[in-house]
């Protein structure tokens, strides 16, 4: 299906890789542009959230409609693990972005329901302001699956906020790797509580990682480079 087409887009090596090995698309043909996001989304100056949540020793965000690539329903098994092992931890997770009560929905709210988990794990609706809630983090967890690339983790870079995420699941570790990130074996829950604890208990080695990160960001993510990158890829490829 891909024999007629001449160049492609992709957003990430493993997009690029997936498309080798599973479709013999040729190497050639493709080209990375890593999307980004404009610096003009920025928390609001007296941001109400600050004296809402002041109480808690540790605020988790997530933001993004919830779906299952997106791995929104292992957040309460976060909660749970984090839970068990720090029982006198004033914590709360807050995902940001619910605008259907589809039934993926339904079931995250039964497990926190049933896990009795609710004074733990907020359920935000889409909102103008998710910096607002971005801004009074501690950690910015994206528990993806596969996300080809999580625009939240560019925000969370710009924001100078730690990233947790699992490992080899989001395009996005092309460029805010290991050195600048705190990764978790894929889907192991314990390990990704593990990353989260790291964050909480060290905040000299989360700062200096969340601050690597935004220069990463700086340097590769940039909303102007990125254009620009594009522009110029599109440029050569039409008269190439």
């Amino acid at each position: 299906q891909f024999s007629l087409i001449d160049k492609v887009f992709t957003v990430a090596n493993q997009a690029k890789n997936n498309l080798i090995e599973n479709y013999a698309v040729d190497s050639k043909k493709i080209s990375i542009v890593y999307p980004t996001v404009t610096k003009t989304e920025v928390a609001e100056i007296n941001n109400p959230l600050k004296s809402i949540y002041s109480n808690y020793e540790l605020i988790l965000v997530n933001i993004g409609q919830p779906i299952l690539t997106k791995g929104t329903d292992l957040i309460p098994q976060i909660a749970n693990e984090l839970k068990k092992r720090n029982p006198e931890l004033k914590f709360k997770i807050i995902i940001v972005g619910i605008s259907n009560d589809s039934d993926y929905l339904k079931s995250l709210k039964l497990d926190i329901s049933k896990m009795q988990l609710t004074e733990y794990i907020d359920l935000v609706p889409h909102t103008k302001t998710p910096m607002n809630y971005m801004e009074i983090a501690n950690v910015c967890i994206i528990p993806a699956r596969e996300e080809s690339f999580s625009l939240i983790g560019v925000q969370a870079a710009q924001l100078k906020k730690p990233i947790v995420a699992f490992r080899n699941a989001l395009g996005i570790l092309d460029i805010l790797d290991e050195s600048c990130t705190f990764q978790a074996n894929y889907l192991d829950i314990a390990d990704f509580v593990n990353q989260v604890e790291l964050v909480y208990k060290n905040p000299d080695l989360a700062a200096e990682k969340a601050l690597l990160a935004h220069k990463m960001y700086i340097n590769s993510l940039d909303a102007d480079k990125i254009n620009n990158e594009q522009f110029n890829n599109l440029n050569h490829f039409m008269h190439d």
